[in-house]
């Protein structure tokens, strides 16, 4: 599973975590968010048992507008979760992998 991050700006308004887009997905999906101050930033990817399968980022990132391909290479079909974490925002939405 590996994952590109993108910075799309520097105007962080607040915290925020889009839906996935494409969903379903197969097999990429680009997931879009905003933090408001510079931080660590997680986003941990959990099967619908909430088992954690890939942790798709652990970085400190700048405050502004953010973006993150997934690609879910040996995953089977199902629902998973993506969560965003940071010192003091969490968000958590869910997502399709149709194969």
């Amino acid at each position: 599973t590996a994952s590109d991050v993108n910075e799309m700006g520097n105007q962080p308004i607040s915290y925020d975590l889009q839906q996935n887009y494409p969903n379903p997905f197969n097999p990429t999906t680009t997931i879009a968010y905003s933090i408001k101050e510079t931080g660590n930033v997680e986003i941990k990817i959990c099967d619908v048992l909430g088992r954690e399968v890939v942790e798709l980022l652990n970085n400190e990132l700048s405050a502004g507008l953010h973006q993150i391909d997934f690609k879910s290479e040996n995953l089977p079909s199902g629902i998973y979760y993506y969560t965003l974490r940071t010192k003091s925002y969490s968000a958590t939405r869910k997502m399709i992998l149709l194969k």
